[in-house]
């Protein structure tokens, strides 16, 4: 069971990524530069992966796996997707060669999921109690199911679980018994594609914010036309170029195209609090950076951003505003409340007794890594919750009364927090800012991932809401470093360079350090010359984490309306942290 609901969770990570590509890496013999195979998502703590080119049962290298010192209930899984559109109605068979050398216990196997749009489970098989345990030479392993026509992503893998070390190779598919072909990837654009895509860019002249000369930007004007919502996104939480290119567009935008409200991936009231420094002046923008919780924001580069806004604000009646749409925390909610009911003692007391419960409900969390909420517990928090909000309802014309009512709307999000949901409730939030500052035109910061507008996504819900109104930028670079967390804690990590078969290796081919790729522009000009460059290739995708392979089969045709492309990155710098 534990196994089952692990690969659920690594399910909704995969689920986003769009899938129609047929370069699949099944023999694990193409690998980046740390020598792990590309196209695969490696996962498991306590276990190494590594390409083996001693043992092997075809090509040149094999995936072998190594535990180190796991639990009982530990376990690696390797995944990737694979083209839905190949299997749907049709019978799918993963077949796959292992090798086990177990000294406690150890197995290994293959696994296959199906889900459908609505990520419910359609097919799901991993092998459980038919696993190769013991020592054994290279031994064939099958997996068959039959794929519903309503199937919308599938995901295939190997499990190894306890001690000892597996052995993966030659993995093969099958539809309907037909051997689906693992074809290359194209080496390189040539000299007619480079000519042609070079239409579709706007270069950049630079990422610095401060720079004088914003000519190169006056194409924003043409690109973002009558849209009145526009998502910037980054490919990591920790580039300081993509940041500081991101304040560049906003500095642009603010004074030349009216967008005046900014809203960022961050918890809402405390975002919020920014706007008694840059409209008040009142404390240091540290002071309230330190207060957005997350590290990813507590960078030179935002607060460099924050001081620009506090002094552009000082020169214009126009002011600009500052939010966030995030619901990962309580506490700031919590302290709201309490400030609007501070002489009304029964109030006072709700209040204390639901901050008690999401206090046991947050360490539970940070203690099992799943958010389990009591029944009992559930019903004293819905109990309290709908008091509160009579409460609020008899302070009548309150002029803080909606967003009074949105901060216990937040806790209620954080109640129902997961991978899918969160995003549900980020475009939620957003809606709420917009709608509460009609006459407004928005800029969002947020990670690719959350602005993209495929399926369960912010972007996704945005869309549907707003229609043309929403623009999507979204960013990519080729090399460098960045920050992050991982192995060395939160640090600098050099980047996976870009590998043939990724978007960022064919823009950097490009020779333009900085540029705009139109994709909406290739998308109506349909060239079947180039067309493929915005579909089905690898993308990075990082986030907050260091992750041993960083790109990910990603449809930029679906998912972004243009993508600012950055040659090399280096690491956003975290400033120092007030007592």
């Amino acid at each position: 069971m534990f196994l089952k609901k692990h690969l659920l969770l690594i399910f909704f990570f995969l689920f986003h990524i769009i899938t129609a590509q047929r370069f699949l890496n099944s023999d694990f013999e193409k690998v980046n530069d740390e020598n792990l195979p590309l196209k695969w998502y490696l996962n498991g703590k306590n276990y190494l992966y590594e390409t083996d080119n001693i043992i092997k049962i075809s090509g040149n290298k094999s995936l072998k796996v190594t535990s180190n010192s796991p639990k009982n209930t530990d376990f690696a899984s390797f995944f990737c997707s694979i083209p839905t559109e190949l299997f749907k109605g049709k019978e799918l068979r993963l077949v796959g060669k292992i090798k086990v050398q177990s000294t406690q216990n150890g197995n290994a196997g293959l696994w296959v999921r199906v889900n459908d749009a609505n990520n419910k489970v359609l097919a799901f098989d991993n092998m459980s109690g038919k696993r190769i345990t013991g020592n054994t030479d290279w031994t064939e392993a099958s997996i068959t199911l039959k794929v519903n026509p309503d199937a919308e992503k599938i995901i295939i893998g190997g499990i190894s679980k306890g001690e000892g070390v597996a052995w993966f190779d030659d993995f093969k598919l099958f539809a309907n018994n037909k051997p689906i072909e693992d074809i290359s990837k194209k080496e390189k654009l040539t000299l007619e594609e480079a000519d042609i895509l070079k239409k579709y860019i706007y270069p950049l002249k630079t990422y610095d914010p401060d720079s004088k000369d914003n000519n190169d930007l006056k194409i924003l004007k043409k690109l973002i036309g009558n849209s009145k919502t526009v998502a910037l996104g980054e490919v990591t939480h920790g580039s300081s170029e993509i940041f500081k290119m991101k304040d560049r567009i906003i500095r642009y935008l603010v004074p030349n195209e009216g967008f005046n409200l900014f809203s960022i991936e961050a918890a809402m009231p405390e975002s919020y609090q920014m706007n008694n420094y840059i409209i008040d002046g009142k404390g240091s923008a540290k002071e309230y950076l330190n207060g957005m919780i997350f590290w990813t924001w507590k960078t030179n580069e935002i607060l460099n951003m924050v001081e620009w806004m506090k002094q552009y604000n000082q020169s214009t009646d126009k002011k600009v505003y500052f939010s966030g749409f995030d619901m990962q925390s309580f506490t700031a909610s919590i302290n709201e409340l309490k400030k609007q009911f501070q002489n009304n003692p029964a109030s006072l007391q709700k209040i204390e007794e639901l901050n008690k419960l999401l206090e046991k409900i947050r360490n539970q969390f940070q203690n099992d890594k799943k958010q389990n909420i009591d029944q009992k517990d559930r019903d004293i928090i819905n109990s309290i919750i709908s008091e509160i909000k009579k409460d609020v309802e008899n302070k009548g014309n309150n002029k803080d009364l909606a967003f009074i009512k949105q901060n216990i709307r937040i806790i209620e999000q954080y109640l129902d927090l997961n991978s899918i949901s969160r995003d549900k409730y980020m475009a939620e939030n957003v809606l709420w800012i917009k709608n509460n500052n009609p006459d407004s035109k928005m800029i969002l910061w947020a990670h690719n991932g959350h602005i993209d507008e495929s399926r369960n996504n912010m972007g996704y819900f945005l869309s549907e809401q707003l229609g043309k109104d929403y623009l999507t930028f979204g960013f990519a670079f080729y090399s460098g470093r960045y920050t992050a967390k991982g192995d060395k804690g939160l640090s600098t990590y050099d980047a996976q360079e870009a590998y043939l078969g990724s978007y960022e290796y064919f823009l950097n081919s490009l020779n333009e350090p900085y540029f705009i790729l139109d994709i909406k522009k290739i998308k109506e000009d349909n060239n079947e010359k180039i067309k493929w460059i915005i579909e089905d290739l690898d993308l990075r995708r990082t986030g907050a984490v260091n992750h041993l392979n960083e790109f990910y089969p990603t449809d930029i045709s679906k998912n972004f309306d243009y993508l600012i492309f950055i040659n090399k990155s280096s690491n956003s710098v975290i400033f120092k942290q007030l007592n």
